[in-house]
């Protein structure tokens, strides 16, 4: 079984954050706390899933389909649209 490496998942945490705080207007510590609390994030630390593999744009993507639809795996990315 492949698994990422934590300074991977943490940079990938920092970018998503990042672009959550610029979009939102808010803190990065704000936006890292919606993340943390997000199903996108758990579904990042699922070494079954392998989002890791995903840009930071692309998770990005999938948070925002969460936020609008309550479930990340309704994004194209995780439907293989």
């Amino acid at each position: 079984m492949i698994k990422t490496k934590p300074e991977r998942i943490s940079w990938i945490e920092s970018k998503v954050c990042s672009y959550i705080a610029e979009e939102k207007k808010i803190t990065n510590l704000d936006a890292f706390r919606l993340f943390l609390s997000s199903k996108t994030h758990q579904l990042l630390l699922d070494d079954q899933m392998k989002l890791w593999y995903f840009s930071p744009e692309a998770l990005f993507e999938i948070y925002k389909t969460e936020e609008e639809t309550g479930d990340p795996r309704d994004s194209a990315y995780l439907k293989g649209e």
